[in-house]
């Protein structure tokens, strides 16, 4: 194992790689951002419970016990992923971190050719990089997300197992609804579908982050992004339920005409396993 005053992940601001003026001035506010941010919490937990160096597995199964985060339903997941060729895996995105490390640890466990779809922030654990195919969200015309969208499209042709959280960004609160939801989906998901006949398995992921973490982002949207590690350390010792829904065949998907028509669906059937959205039938007096 790696020594710990030789940490694999440098956790903090400063470790940030940025070409621009901004990373003199990140390195310089590090010790202050770093405190802010709950960074210097999180390279605590990082440390005193031995995580540097670890194997993947390894690392964000202890992450979680670390954590104290239970995960419910995960059988459930695994009975509809086909255990051969190429499948698609849709989440919604209620956290922002910890629903990654979860949804990585679990179908890798299951099939060893799991890959990730997600955001360049994860970066912060070079343990768990392998998981992992990193795009920017925030930067949409980024050359790193051309590149993520061929290693998308290569691996599930290859007849990988892929894993999108089609919003790309944590789930925020949107006034028109009135509630937490995901933002718009992307439609890559669907499109690689169509293009490898692939099927699509869309999976719930139950919660959301704190008041604050919402309230704030209606002030500014980048600060949802500032607090997510703050908001990763506020869930500690919580359930964390994941519920399937049907299994989109390809047979099924060639019917459509629009991959917005996909897309819909994959929403659909992720969010209709949202407890929250079911009400019980009232009984007839």
């Amino acid at each position: 194992m790696t020594k710990l005053n030789h940490p694999v992940s440098n956790l903090s601001v400063a470790a940030i790689s940025t070409v621009s003026p901004l990373s003199h001035i990140l390195k310089i506010a590090a010790p202050l951002l770093d405190s802010l941010l709950g960074i210097n919490k999180l390279r605590d937990i990082y440390l005193s419970n031995n995580l540097s160096g670890l194997d993947k597995q390894e690392f964000s199964e202890k992450l979680l016990n670390v954590l104290g985060i239970n995960v419910l339903g995960a059988q459930g997941v695994i009975n509809k992923i086909p255990k051969h060729g190429p499948c698609i895996v849709v989440c919604n995105h209620p956290y922002g971190m910890i629903e990654g490390v979860i949804i990585a640890n679990l179908l890798t466990h299951y099939r060893s050719d799991t890959k990730v779809m997600a955001n360049v922030g994860l970066k912060i654990f070079k343990e768990i990089k392998d998981y992992f195919i990193f795009a920017n969200p925030l930067k949409p015309k980024a050359a790193i997300n051309t590149s993520a969208i061929k290693q998308c499209f290569s691996h599930v042709k290859n007849d990988g197992l892929l894993v999108v959280f089609p919003a790309g960004r944590v789930s925020f609160f949107q006034s028109e609804k009135q509630r937490v939801t995901d933002g718009q989906w992307n439609r890559l998901a669907a499109q690689l579908a169509l293009r490898t006949q692939a099927p699509l398995l869309p999976v719930f992921i139950s919660g959301q982050n704190s008041s604050t973490f919402y309230n704030l982002g209606r002030v500014y949207y980048r600060f949802r992004l500032l607090m997510l590690i703050r908001e990763l350390l506020k869930i500690q010792k919580s359930s964390i339920s994941l519920s399937v829904g049907n299994l989109l065949t390809p047979k099924l998907l060639n019917k459509f005409e629009k991959t917005d028509d996909i897309n819909a669906l994959a929403r659909l059937q992720c969010y209709l396993n949202d407890e929250r959205f079911v009400t019980p039938w009232q009984e007839n007096n």
